[in-house]
């Protein structure tokens, strides 16, 4: 059990009066906890001179900023209970403290830790020395990108992904401290008002102020009208009064339309990440691990539910000691044996979309992670600061099993190309600035660009398309192709492999020995052995063995035990399934439909849009 002092902290910086919500909650925490001292933090008792990131914060006038910063120190040195002045109790917190400090409330809907609910603890927290430490080596940015990606629920949360950390609202010890779910500090809101059960200690009434304004309008009406129309309304009713109020009909209009074209057709991902939630940038820098030879990085972005076989992609990845792998998510990769040469960067969607707009001159329409499959390109200006070391970068895909990757590629990087292969699952460009930027120059005469592409919410498949080829010649890039990959057919149950033009192949199964994957090809009559650079399963659904890979054989439907793999089954492997074809020919028959009756209508509805609110 911590000795935790008897100090509630608390920020007010900036000179301003108390707000009537702070007055009551302070007088919240006069009734329930009568035996501690309550003591202020503002300009008079904090040197915020110390870090230029508050002295910034303080400069630009943004208290909230210099509030993040300033409680993380005063526990660190005093210990105590920190709470924001939106934090108003219904309850003593006596015996919640002796039982559970050091401790941290879990912030409804994000699921990041929050200091703002609550923290308690002793003084000299190692935790707290690690926040500091961040604060101290980052400058502060008045821009709207900046502050959304770095509150300071992200500061914190993202160090304690680090350390095991689970985003599932779910009471948890980590890293010595408890984790305490959404009820105990940040209640449901919405018919009737807070839910308060026993479990409640406090309730949030957060004013929002590092939020855009958009989602402050959309605060306050939320707050206002959910005990008589419920949360869900309110906080619909709330973003439509938000967009407008702010950015005109057109405008507020066009990024509804946005964001109501990512709802729909988020599906299963709408759990994958809370929207406007966002995680601070690179956590742990890329060392390349080969300086003596072409240097290769492939960047992976990802965020929600990884395959169930992916662990099988890091085995792979592995093995390709000669080319590192970054990865930019917010999953939780505890559970997985991360290879050196994959690197871990633990960030999410909001931090993402920061990167992009401080590259682009426009808003771009990013609102589910689906949708950077179009921003491909532009990694390497995305990404620039972790690639600075790499003579070539790429993008990749998270459904993949890799091969001996550098020796189907060798021809491209001798050669001195700019561009090796052309698809979503691999393409690798040459690491210098007009080919990184080369998106950004289209040709003379081209209808669609990238502005086209990056103002739509829809994906465009932009990654793929063949109006890459056409800027890449106009910067006098060079491009290298090759089939060297088995993109297998999900429409099918069998494996086949399709490539450009009618070209086929047939799969019974795939082996992985010694960092080299092998397909087992028929031609009507055997089978034969061919090498594959890496083998993509596109939306296939896998069953998997809980074996290394070498140990598995790979079918069309699972990665089966060696031990257990019957050959006599080969020919069951080869059969076409006609249930199976039938079913996906019905559903490329609906696909077309909906693109070109809906999606299609929709999507001229809001170029249209977009074309006349042009200058």
């Amino acid at each position: 059990m911590m000795s935790v002092p008897k100090i509630i902290h608390y920020c007010w910086f900036g000179g301003g009066p108390i707000s009537e919500q702070a007055e009551r909650s302070l007088e919240s925490w006069r009734r329930f906890a009568p035996d501690y001292e309550i003591r202020r933090w503002d300009e008079s008792n904090f040197d915020i001179d110390e870090c230029s990131f508050a002295k910034g914060a303080h400069s630009a006038g943004k208290w909230a900023f210099v509030s993040d910063y300033a409680r993380f120190k005063v526990l660190y040195e005093h210990g105590g209970i920190y709470m924001d002045v939106g934090s108003e109790l219904v309850k003593g917190i006596d015996g919640l403290i002796k039982e559970y400090a050091p401790l941290v409330g879990i912030e409804r809907g994000s699921f990041t830790a929050s200091t703002g609910l609550i923290a308690a603890c002793g003084a000299h927290e190692v935790l707290f020395e690690e926040i500091l430490k961040k604060y101290e080596s980052i400058e502060f940015e008045n821009t709207d990108a900046f502050c959304a990606a770095h509150t300071v629920n992200d500061m914190l949360t993202s160090t304690l992904i680090e350390h095991g950390y689970k985003r599932n609202g779910e009471f948890q010890t980590v890293y010595g401290w408890t984790f305490l779910p959404p009820e105990f500090f940040d209640p449901a809101y919405g018919f009737g008002g807070y839910a308060i059960t026993e479990n409640t200690y406090s309730v949030h009434k957060g004013s929002g102020s590092w939020c855009p304004p958009p989602l402050k309008t959309k605060r306050r009406i939320v707050h206002r009208i959910a005990p008589y129309v419920g949360s869900r309304p309110a906080q619909i009713i709330g973003r439509i009064v938000g967009e407008i109020s702010y950015n005109g009909v057109k405008g507020g209009f066009s990024n509804l339309l946005g964001v109501t074209a990512s709802v729909l057709g988020r599906g299963k991902a709408r759990t994958l990440i809370p929207p406007q939630v966002y995680e601070p940038s690179l956590v742990k820098k890329a060392e390349p691990v080969h300086q003596d030879t072409v240097r290769i990085a492939l960047v992976l972005p990802y965020f929600g539910s990884l395959p169930s076989y992916f662990r099988y992609w890091l085995e792979s990845a592995g093995k390709n000691k000669d080319i590192d792998f970054l990865i930019f998510s917010d999953c939780d990769f505890s559970e997985y044996d991360v290879p050196n040469n994959v690197i871990i960067n633990y960030c999410c969607l909001g931090d993402v979309k920061s990167r992009i707009s401080d590259i682009l001159d426009f808003r771009a329409a990013l609102h589910k992670p689906y949708k950077l499959c179009d921003f491909r390109p532009l990694y390497g200006l995305i990404f620039s600061s972790e690639l600075n070391d790499y003579d070539y970068w790429g993008h990749c895909d998270s459904d993949v099993i890799w091969g001996n990757l550098r020796k189907f590629i060798e021809p491209g990087l001798s050669g001195g190309y700019d561009r090796l292969l052309s698809n979503g699952h691999l393409c690798i460009y040459k690491n210098v600035s007009h080919i990184n930027r080369f998106i950004l120059t289209p040709p003379s005469g081209e209808h669609v660009t990238y502005k086209d592409v990056y103002r739509l919410s829809g994906s465009m498949g932009y990654d793929e398309s063949k109006l890459l080829a056409d800027n890449l010649a106009a910067v006098g890039g060079r491009q290298w192709d090759r089939d060297c990959f088995a993109d297998v057919d999900f429409r099918t149950k069998q494996f086949v492999c399709r490539y450009k033009g009618d070209l086929h192949e047939t799969v019974a199964f795939f082996r992985w020995k010694d960092g080299s994957l092998f397909g087992y090809c028929s031609n009507g009559e055997s089978l034969y052995k061919k090498e594959y650079a890496y083998l993509h399963l596109q939306k296939r659904k896998m069953e998997i063995s809980n074996i290394p890979l070498d140990q598995c054989v790979i079918t069309p439907t699972e990665f089966a035990d060696e031990k257990l793999f019957d050959e006599e089954l080969i020919p069951t492997l080869l059969a076409p399934d006609q249930k199976w074809q039938s079913y996906w020919r019905r559903q490329e028959l609906w696909l077309k439909i909906k693109n070109n009756l809906m999606g299609y209508a929709l999507l001229k509805a809001k170029k249209r849009l977009l074309n006349r609110g042009a200058k």
